[in-house]
């Protein structure tokens, strides 16, 4: 069997195996989603996320689906979906099963990506324990490539209400570890509270002048761009520290007493506020 064969043979199991769940699904009487074949997700009626979790909850209580076996790794998109599942039920057991052990997370709002699974979980963690009880990724659009990439447009919603500022846009690539389909790579894209406007476009005309005029420097800066940060982040500790740390100590110390006592009567006054809710809502 050559390789091209063995692909066509992979691709007609995995579709097999989704026809088989989209079956199971239709004989619960309910919503219902599949793939078409142009790999683009197409939802059967109202919002996607909900109709989907309605499906498999119907379908989990006839005892006609198992997500180990029908859903997880059935298609690159399918397995995202589960991934945003798992973040919005606070699941943090299953990420080995679908993490990548090279697995690398760039976040754009970093300087450098998260390598490997132990920090991608980390950092998930991280965001789970941020988002609260009641925020939740909410997909809005998603679409699944050649090579097994999936784009993901999403935000967060607070108790169903769209939280301001929280739009972003993910990229994933998934890849077979072990016959079993995972994320290897993934690229996030989030929305800023500051919006620069026009201001983003001057610093670019700053820039590709620099660039133009110095081309030297361009190119040498363009080799290693985290390097220049490295190299001011030298200069301040070696020349300028020194002289301003000791005036400078004192009084980030008493400000980081001031801030920290504001921040826990901030704290204590808003659990007292909450307390009083819960009495009149009870």
């Amino acid at each position: 069997m050559n390789r091209n064969d063995a692909i066509s043979n992979t691709f007609h199991v995995k579709r097999e195996r989704q026809n088989i769940t989209c079956r199971k699904l239709q004989s619960a009487n309910c919503d219902f989603i599949s793939l078409t074949r142009r790999n683009h997700w197409k939802y059967s009626s109202g919002d996607h996320a909900s109709n989907l979790k309605k499906a498999i909850c119907k379908a989990k209580d006839q005892g006609i689906y198992d997500s180990e076996s029908d859903w997880r790794g059935t298609s690159p998109a399918e397995l995202i979906h589960c991934f945003y599942e798992m973040i919005n039920n606070r699941n943090t057991k299953e990420f080995d099963q679908i993490i990548s052990d090279d697995c690398s997370y760039e976040d754009l709002s970093f300087y450098k990506p998260l390598q490997g699974k132990e920090e991608v979980k980390v950092f998930l963690v991280k965001l789970m324990n941020c988002m609260g009880k009641k925020a939740k990724f909410v997909i809005e659009s998603m679409v699944e490539g050649n090579q097994l990439v999936v784009g993901v447009m999403w935000h967060l919603e607070w108790n169903s209400k769209v939280v301001p500022f929280t739009k972003g846009i993910n990229f994933y690539e998934c890849d077979y570890k072990s016959k079993k389909l995972v994320i290897r790579r993934v690229r996030s894209i989030n929305e800023s509270p500051f919006k620069p406007g026009d201001l983003t476009l001057k610093q670019l005309k700053i820039i590709t002048f620099l660039f133009d005029h110095f081309p030297w420097i361009a190119e040498r800066f363009l080799e290693r761009p985290y390097a220049a940060v490295e190299w001011l982040k030298k200069i301040y500790s070696r020349l300028i520290k020194p002289f301003i740390w000791p005036l400078y100590y004192p009084v980030m110390v008493y400000y980081k007493r001031l801030w920290s006592m504001f921040a826990y009567s901030f704290g204590y006054i808003f659990a007292l506020f909450v307390k009083i809710l819960e009495m009149f809502q009870g």
